[in-house]
């Protein structure tokens, strides 16, 4: 008589931390036919003036998740984006703004978006987040306008910027070149 080991019982992996200074929102697309996930963060000072509006920077990196996971990378010692800027913010090297980090992937994020209107989104096989396909459209005419309605930025292309990280700065890049009228950077 043989004995098989017993499956052991799976244990919910914890969820990550992420830094609770950015607002998780979830903003349903008619280009995509779905909701998507974005992270944002308002910098204190809107708190405390609420008469002031100010530049917005839309940052792009595989996943929006990463720049507001303090353990997603070792080499950042616990530290996201938002640290930085308001170390940065601190010593008065660069001015209020509002941080963006958009969902531009698959729910699962096995599927990146890449900012493009995709020809054939069938090919996602189903995975949530993808709709439609059309990640460009989706960030042009849903989340951008969106954002502009609802948070205190200076709602023109002068006062808004790209920026991002590996896959991040291809997107960056190209959302840029193809829509310069939208971004000043």
């Amino acid at each position: 008589m043989t004995s098989e080991p017993r499956a052991r019982r799976a244990r919910p992996a914890p969820a990550p931390a992420y830094d609770p200074r950015a607002r998780h929102l979830r903003v349903f697309s008619q280009a995509l036919g779905v909701e998507k996930g974005c992270y944002v963060f308002v910098p204190p000072e809107l708190k405390r003036d609420a008469a002031l509006r100010v530049p917005s920077l839309y940052l792009f990196r595989g996943h929006e998740r990463e720049w507001v996971n303090p353990s997603e990378d070792a080499s950042r010692g616990g530290r996201t984006v938002i640290d930085t800027y308001l170390e940065l913010r601190a010593r008065d090297a660069i001015g209020p703004m509002i941080l963006v980090f958009p969902g531009i992937s698959s729910d699962d994020n096995h599927i990146p978006g890449l900012l493009v209107n995709w020809r054939a989104p069938e090919l996602a096989q189903g995975r949530a987040g993808v709709g439609t396909g059309r990640f460009e459209d989706y960030l042009v005419q849903d989340l951008i306008p969106y954002i502009d309605s609802v948070f205190p930025t200076i709602a023109d292309g002068r006062h808004r910027g790209v920026g991002g990280f590996s896959l991040g700065g291809f997107m960056a890049f190209k959302i840029a070149a193809q829509h310069p009228q939208l971004f000043a950077s």
